[in-house]
């Protein structure tokens, strides 16, 4: 009779078997070639649950530079750390079956900001899916601003600039963790007593308001927004240029946040199309100018 152990470790091996299959069917829709696909699915497929097995090792520091299928006709060179979690980025945008290319509105953009870009995966998503939309990015922390500067090398209308974007243009504190460069928060009253980063630096701060009035940068139609728990600091920094967006996607972080953020969004014009929640207040909202 099988047992309950056994019932596990199949169902268990099953659900590995199936994260492969994905995995080799997102390097090969993507790999560009022969080559690319085996080096694509060795380090987004292969190599993760080898390190869990403590048989291989991940090295940070190293920078892989992978040929990626943007289209038919054109490969890129996208840049990520050996790190997994830069890769499992961008298995989340470019997988063939990936739920978040769901979550950005059916426009054609002419302007993007990428705020809180981090090393530039969603921006590349961006230009494949609105190959004429000019794109900026913003990322204040230097590793991943060293690398987003990489990826956007690939694109022909965008610019990446290591400011933080802000409620009004300052210098503040930005605070990460050194164990985990997905990115990093301005440091504020509602994210500067939650969880502890073990790094600081100070960064710029810009308003949205300031890069389009004191800069002269184009006014954005397309936003979108991911910095950790200062959402709202973004969005409160729009000042009267918000009648030039049309769409928002926001990543939220925490309940409080989240609904403070959904009363700026439906107080200004604008209607929300999706929402997810992948645990109370964490999750994406997108949403039209109504």
């Amino acid at each position: 009779m099988e047992t309950q152990a056994s019932r596990a470790s199949k169902r268990s091996l099953r659900e590995a078997i199936g994260k492969l299959k994905l995995k080799l069917e997102f390097a090969q829709t993507r790999g560009g070639s022969f080559a690319g696909t085996a080096r694509l699915f060795y380090y987004a497929g292969l190599k993760p649950p080898l390190v869990t097995r403590g048989v291989l090792a991940f090295a940070p520091e190293r920078i892989l530079r992978i040929p990626f299928a943007a289209s038919e006709n054109e490969v890129w060179e996208v840049c990520v750390r050996d790190n997994q979690l830069d890769l499992v980025t961008l298995t989340e945008f470019f997988s063939p079956r990936a739920f978040i290319t769901d979550e950005f509105p059916d426009i054609e953009p002419k302007i993007i900001y990428d705020i809180g870009a981090n090393i530039g995966v969603a921006s590349l998503f961006f230009a494949a899916k609105y190959p004429r939309a000019k794109i900026y990015g913003f990322e204040p922390l230097p590793s991943n601003y060293e690398i987003c500067s990489m990826n956007y090398r690939n694109l022909n209308q965008a610019q990446a600039f290591p400011w933080a974007i802000g409620s009004s243009s300052c210098t503040a504190t930005f605070e990460f963790s050194a164990s985990d460069n997905r990115g990093g928060r301005l440091a504020t009253p509602v994210t500067g007593n939650s969880q502890s980063p073990n790094q600081r630096i100070i960064v710029e701060v810009i308003s949205l308001a300031d890069l389009i009035q004191a800069k002269k940068f184009d006014p954005p139609d397309f936003l979108k927004i991911d910095v950790e728990g200062a959402e709202l600091e973004v969005l409160n920094g729009v000042g009267n240029n918000i009648g030039a967006i049309k769409a928002i996607h926001l990543e939220t972080h925490g309940p409080e946040l989240r609904a403070q953020c959904l009363s700026w969004l439906r107080g200004n014009g604008f209607s929300v199309v999706g929402e997810r929640e992948d645990m109370p207040g964490y999750g994406s909202v997108w949403c039209r100018r109504s």
